[in-house]
C-alpha cells in the first residue's frame, strides 16, 4: 500500500514538472498565451442570401506556437438588427491548447427587407365571431423564411361604421425586427350581396410608384351571375408620394342589396 502511494506521489511530481516546465518555456521564450484575430476595418456589407463563409471574409487568426488559425475561426452568432439594417457578427477561435479569442465587426446587409404580412382570403366575416381569423394571415421574411407561425393579433375595435371593425396584424423575426398593419374587417350580414373578388387585398407599394387599385380587381357576382367592373364604386384614398396605410373599400349595389370588400395599401 505504501508503495503504491509512493508510486502516485512520484507520478504526479513528474507531472507537475512538465507542465512547469513547459510553461517556463512558453514565458522564457517571449510567446503570448493564446490566439488573437483580427478584422479588416469598416463595415462589411453582405446579402442576406450570402452562405457563413462571406461573413468570414478579412478576418485572419493567429497564434505564436500553432501559427495560423484562420481555417479554424468560427461564426459564433449574429447580434439582432442595430440601426441602419446593421448587426454585429462575432467570431471565435481556439488554440492547440484550448485557449479562447473572440472579436466583432459590423455587418451591414443591403438587401434587408422587414418581415412582410400578407392575407389568403378576404377579412368578411357574417358576425362579429371572428374564430380562426389568424389563419387569415401569413408571414415571410427575407431572413427567417415562413414565419406565419409567429403573427399575432390584437381584439377588433370598433369604427363609427357599425359593420366595419379594424384589427392589428404583427410579426417578429430572428433579428427582432417587427412589421405591424392595421387592417379592416368587414362585418356582412347580407347573405344575397354582391361578392366582390381582388386578386390581393394587402400590398405594398414604394414611396412615389404608380399603383392602380381597380387593376386588383378580380370579378363581381351577384346571385351567381358575373356584373361588369363598371358597378363596382372605389372609396378611400390613396397618396402614394406619402408613406402610410391606405384602406380602399369596393363596393357595388344589386337590387338594394350592396357588397363590398377591402384593399389595403401599404406605401413605404
Amino acid at each position: 500500500m505504501r508503495l503504491i502511494k509512493s508510486l502516485l506521489i512520484a507520478l504526479f511530481a513528474v507531472v507537475l514538472a512538465i507542465y512547469v516546465y513547459s510553461e517556463y518555456r512558453i514565458s522564457s521564450s517571449g510567446v503570448k498565451e493564446g490566439p488573437s484575430i483580427t478584422v479588416e476595418e469598416g463595415v462589411l456589407e453582405v446579402s442576406v442570401n450570402d452562405p457563413e463563409s462571406v461573413l468570414l471574409s478579412g478576418v485572419t487568426a493567429y497564434d505564436e506556437l500553432d501559427g495560423s488559425l484562420t481555417d479554424e475561426i468560427l461564426v459564433s452568432g449574429v447580434s439582432k438588427l442595430l440601426s441602419d439594417n446593421t448587426a454585429k457578427v462575432t467570431y471565435l477561435v481556439f488554440d492547440s491548447h484550448d485557449n479562447l479569442a473572440t472579436a466583432t465587426r459590423s455587418i451591414k446587409y443591403t438587401d434587408y427587407r422587414r418581415p412582410e404580412i400578407s392575407i389568403n382570403k378576404p377579412l368578411i366575416f357574417p358576425s362579429k365571431d371572428v374564430t380562426g381569423i389568424i389563419s387569415y394571415f401569413n408571414a415571410n421574411d427575407v431572413i427567417d423564411g415562413d414565419i406565419s407561425n409567429d403573427v399575432r393579433i390584437s381584439s377588433l375595435v370598433p369604427s363609427s361604421d357599425p359593420s366595419l371593425y379594424y384589427i392589428s396584424v404583427q410579426v417578429m423575426n430572428s433579428m427582432g425586427d417587427s412589421a405591424k398593419v392595421k387592417l379592416p374587417v368587414i362585418i356582412a350580414t347580407d347573405s344575397s350581396a354582391p361578392v366582390i373578388t381582388l386578386s390581393s387585398y394587402l400590398e405594398y407599394v414604394e414611396t412615389g410608384s404608380e399603383f392602380d387599385p381597380m387593376a386588383y380587381l378580380s370579378s363581381v357576382n351577384y346571385k351567381g351571375n358575373e356584373l361588369s367592373h363598371d358597378s363596382v364604386v372605389m372609396k378611400g384614398e390613396l397618396d402614394v408620394n406619402t408613406p402610410g396605410t391606405y384602406h380602399l373599400f369596393f363596393e357595388c349595389t344589386a337590387e338594394n342589396h350592396t357588397g363590398r370588400t377591402a384593399l389595403t395599401v401599404s406605401v413605404r
